[in-house]
């Protein structure tokens, strides 16, 4: 072998080691997900046969999304369904009210925060939220509604 196979070689298996794959799961029995690695505080509980992301190993725990959910869980024996090679894992760290998952409503801007500034060059400042699919939407830039 020469020194461009051993290079190409080991870029391969570099590449293939840094991208993280994402299943789509399901379990037959209801799955807590947490808001930390220690699984300290209870974030919301997925319902049994219901579908989820499950993301890469953390400290012997599994990164969640489920809605606009996402949190850690105790490593199971999940069905994985199918690879999501696209996907944008959401960070844990979502807030919410009751025990067991279920749409929020707080998809649009005004009920997450809305647009916060607004400057004289007609652009504003929006906050990130949620859409209805679970979808998160980062922070960005917009140009503001035209007044007629």
């Amino acid at each position: 072998m020469n020194i461009k196979n051993i290079c190409l070689i080991l870029s391969l298996f570099l590449f293939s080691c840094s991208s993280s794959k994402y299943y789509e799961c399901k379990y037959d029995s209801p799955v807590v997900v947490y808001d930390n690695v220690q699984l300290s505080k209870s974030v919301c509980t997925i319902p049994a046969g219901s579908a989820f992301v499950l993301g890469k190993k953390v400290k012997g725990r599994r990164l969640v999304n489920y809605m606009s959910f996402s949190g850690y869980t105790e490593e199971f024996g999940f069905a994985k369904t199918k690879v999501l090679p696209d996907y944008k894992f959401v960070s844990p760290g979502v807030a919410v009210s009751n025990g067991v998952a279920q749409s929020s409503g707080h998809y649009n801007n005004s009920a997450v925060g809305g647009t916060s500034s607004s400057s004289s060059s007609g652009d504003v400042q929006v906050k990130g939220y949620y859409r209805k699919n679970g979808t998160y939407v980062r922070p960005h830039v917009r140009s503001a509604p035209r007044r007629h």
